[in-house]
């Protein structure tokens, strides 16, 4: 794999773990939630970070970047 290539796998791994935190996060808060203010802006947060991470994973398998499971688990 090219250092470009290697580089690419890496920042969309960031960013993977990044969009799967948010997700996790907009998730528990939307649970805790859901009836108050601010249900319907978490709900709408929740959606669009849990969107966010399968676009990025689409771009992944597209460029073959494979998911790194210690990001992956360090996101939850």
């Amino acid at each position: 794999m090219a250092d470009a290539d290697k580089r690419l796998a890496i920042h969309l791994n960031d960013q993977l773990a990044g969009a799967t935190a948010a997700a996790e996060l907009a998730g528990r808060a939307l649970s805790s939630n859901r009836d108050t203010e601010f249900g319907g802006l978490l709900e709408r947060l929740a959606r669009e970070y849990a969107e966010d991470r399968d676009t990025l994973r689409a771009i992944m398998r597209a460029v073959v970047a494979f998911e790194d499971p210690v990001k992956k688990a360090g996101a939850c």
